[in-house]
């Protein structure tokens, strides 16, 4: 065992060998690096970069604030970001959704600005691309729905969890400079949900012309599976299927992008296995589900059609 006395005439007697060429070169130039970026660490105006985002995003319609700025692995780090819908007035919008922790850095492919995030009690991340065409890639992994703030955000309490991912390319209208036009996109969506469930809350469909307000009941939709390849603004379903306990929808069809999103158009056929204790306790739902058409291949499932527009779908019996 060596003691501390002779420790420290080892640590004297060590010499650090002399750099030679290329080897003074390369510590120089990391040496140079090292000092540039705490520099830009250290002076770098978080402040007015916190500003900034806020004006820019009051001009595009939305309320965002940042608890705090600082430095991350070649870039910047945001924590306590808020989102909302600009509201009339100083006041800040009733329903946000709240990002623990959002971070900005370069990205090569796509080259444009990558991102990572941790919200809802998960993580996501990916990259938005720049040039003639706007590129955005996104995965998400185990988002929670009961801390995502649904029944604020839409009157309805759910919970379990979802993971996907979302790959687009989005041209540009008109001429140069102009807007991404979202009915020319193409890519990919994949979608997984476990454990989901709604616990309650209200919605406003549809029903005989006018938009009513449904208080929904509990319902356990289990697991969701859906996959939509999309090609110049129309996305084609490959797989969409809720399988719960009490309710089996499965979809065929199409979405037809528009460029503001609520008003894309889908034309979905739907499949519907309810149990029969869902229909017990179901009431007024239940009798909705025997008017529906029963499927030729499955006497167990009633058909029915979702068209309209996202924002404002419309359900009609199905063939």
């Amino acid at each position: 065992m060596i003691d501390l006395a002779e420790l420290r005439e080892r640590v004297r007697a060590f010499k650090v060998p002399p750099l030679v060429g290329w080897q003074r070169t390369a510590a120089w130039v990391g040496l140079g690096v090292f000092l540039f970026a705490l520099f830009l660490a250290l002076t770098f105006p978080y402040d007015a970069v916190r500003a900034r985002i806020a004006y820019e995003a009051d001009a595009a319609g939305l309320w965002v604030r940042i608890d705090s700025m600082g430095p991350a692995f070649l870039g910047v780090s945001a924590r306590g970001v808020r989102v909302g819908e600009r509201s009339d007035g100083p006041r800040p919008p009733a329903q946000t959704v709240r990002v623990d922790r959002l971070t900005l850095r370069p990205s090569l492919i796509p080259w444009g600005v990558g991102f990572s995030a941790s919200l809802f009690g998960g993580d996501a991340g990916g990259a938005i691309g720049t040039g003639s065409a706007s590129k955005l890639r996104l995965h998400f992994d185990h988002l929670d729905l009961a801390r995502a703030g649904l029944a604020t955000l839409t009157g309805v309490d759910a919970v379990g969890t979802v993971e996907g991912e979302l790959s687009l390319d989005v041209p540009a209208s008109g001429t140069q400079g102009g807007q991404p036009d979202l009915s020319q996109a193409s890519g990919r969506l994949r979608l997984r949900g476990s454990g989901l469930e709604v616990k309650g809350g209200t919605i406003t469909v549809p029903l005989m012309g006018q938009m009513t307000p449904l208080d929904l009941p509990p319902v356990n939709f289990g697991k969701l599976e859906a996959e939509l390849p999309i090609e110049r603004g129309t996305g084609t379903v490959k797989a969409l299927r809720i399988e719960g306990p009490e309710l089996d929808i499965q979809a065929t069809g199409t979405v037809r992008l528009a460029r503001a999103l609520p008003y894309s158009e889908p034309d979905l056929s739907l499949r519907i296995r309810p149990s029969a204790e869902f229909l017990r306790r179901m009431g007024m739902i239940a009798a909705g589900f025997t008017q529906l058409p029963v499927d030729p291949q499955d006497s167990a499932y009633r058909n029915a059609k979702l068209t309209g527009y996202l924002g404002k779908p419309s359900f009609r019996p199905g063939r």
